[in-house]
């Protein structure tokens, strides 16, 4: 007695779709395909054209079919233009914060003020961890690209700049006298929180000086970023802070700001530097009062001008003039017409599309934030 053949399936593994085999073909199943392969997500077709979707932890919904469509969209981009906007690879997060500001009601600068004195240093020890990695695994050129707006030097007058305002703050703090002592109420590590003696202050202000010099003498980045972290964990545990965001920081964030989106908009939104008839990028007063004679450079040549401009501000030092790059940011989305809130829109759609995507690759599994 012969036994009743078993039809043969394919299942997904992941989403239980069975794999449709062709009546006069067959389907490979043992291919593996590589985490790093560069492939981005493939898509299988399923039996008798079943639709199958893919839920994002956004609660976003999308079909695979469509999935798929917008992949081919994003490889035809890298074959037209050889870029792809890809987040962790042109920080897009940057643009869309640096717009952010620059189209609120308040204004960029006040906009940076409202996020407070501590988001200053999170920002700095953010970057500077990051530049560690960067230079430690050999990519020098990605290092020095963002080295250039936050650096040791950012870092040191940002310490400074708290050491100098907390010595004038505890001059103008209210004396207290406690079993013949003389104290202020700063709340610190120092004599279980409940303040500190006059006569403490002089160690208390050197010990940071000492930490933010440490900051000035590194020679790696991994040493800087230690160092700049060592210096916040001391300056947490006193309970004040400056009212106002270092300047320095201020300069920096802003000249990196400014750079990044441009960066952006140039590779993938179209938009174009300008220059003068003699060739410069130099913001000029009342220029479109004056009608000065300007055109449009194409992609290439932009790309050239704002690297050129980055690095007239950087000689030109960005501790004083980083603020220069936000200006000629404002310029160029003037100048370019640019459409704030159909580009946000068009960004956070695509953001969507990337989860989804990274969703079916990881099979429905919740994605980290």
């Amino acid at each position: 007695m012969v036994a009743n053949k078993k039809t043969t399936k394919v299942i997904c593994q992941n989403c239980g779709a069975e794999i449709e085999i062709p009546a006069t073909g067959f389907v490979a199943t043992g291919v593996v395909i590589g985490e790093n392969s560069g492939l981005g997500t493939i898509v299988v077709p399923t039996k008798d054209g079943v639709k199958h979707y893919v839920h994002t932890s956004t609660g976003a919904v999308y079909e695979q079919s469509s999935l798929s469509q917008a992949l081919d969209v994003l490889i035809k981009k890298i074959e037209d233009s050889g870029f792809i906007d890809v987040n962790g690879i042109v920080r897009r997060w940057i643009p869309s914060q640096c717009l952010n500001m620059v189209y609120s009601k308040n204004g960029f600068h006040e906009s940076l003020k409202l996020r407070g004195y501590a988001y200053s240093w999170k920002v700095i020890l953010n970057e500077l961890e990051k530049q560690a990695k960067m230079y430690a695994g050999k990519d020098i050129e990605g290092y020095a690209d963002r080295n250039r707006w936050y650096n040791a030097e950012t870092v040191y007058k940002m310490a400074w700049h708290y050491v100098t305002l907390l010595e004038i703050a505890t001059k103008k703090m209210k004396i207290h006298l406690h079993k013949g002592r003389q104290y202020i109420k700063l709340r610190c590590d120092m004599n279980n929180g409940l303040g500190v003696h006059i006569d403490e202050l002089p160690a208390l202000i050197m010990k940071l000086n000492q930490a933010a010099a440490k900051i000035k003498n590194t020679k790696t980045p991994k040493t800087l970023y230690e160092a700049a972290k060592a210096f916040y964990e001391m300056i947490h545990k006193i309970c004040w802070e400056p009212k106002d965001v270092s300047p320095v920081f201020i300069n920096a964030y802003k000249a990196a700001g400014a750079y990044y989106t441009m960066k952006d908009l140039i590779m993938f939104e179209g938009c174009k530097i300008k220059v003068d008839s003699d060739g410069s990028t130099v913001i000029k007063k009342y220029r479109y009062r004056t009608q000065t004679p300007s055109k449009f450079v194409e992609q290439e040549e932009s790309l050239a001008e704002l690297e050129k401009k980055a690095i007239d501000v950087v000689n030109s030092g960005v501790a004083n003039n980083g603020y220069i790059m936000l200006g000629f940011l404002k310029e160029f989305l003037e100048y370019n017409n640019f459409d704030y809130s159909k580009t946000i829109d068009k960004w956070n759609e695509q953001s969507q599309i990337r989860k989804a995507m990274r969703t079916l690759n990881k099979g429905n599994r919740r994605l980290r934030k």
